[in-house]
């Protein structure tokens, strides 16, 4: 699993809260179904995961900038939970 994240900038932007906050990147593992990740201080969340012809690609956006790596629980078809990203 890897990781990477950027802050956004929209057309228009009046402040620092105007910034669109995302992280992504592909999964190399096909027995992964399902990605939660938690940015500081916010709740865990599924992220989005998109089946394209080069993979699949999973993003969440994040409610405040991203200025860290958040943590991850991988979700395996099995059912089993794993913490991190290795």
């Amino acid at each position: 699993m890897t990781m990477t994240g950027s802050n956004l900038h929209p057309r228009k932007i009046k402040s620092d809260e105007d910034w669109v906050h995302l992280t992504y990147d592909v999964i190399h593992d096909d027995a992964i179904d399902k990605l939660m990740i938690r940015y500081r201080d916010q709740e865990p969340k599924e992220a989005a995961i998109v089946e394209t012809g080069k993979g699949r690609i999973w993003y969440r956006f994040s409610d405040t900038p991203v200025n860290a790596d958040p943590e991850v629980t991988r979700i395996y078809k099995d059912g089993t939970a794993v913490t991190g990203w290795y």
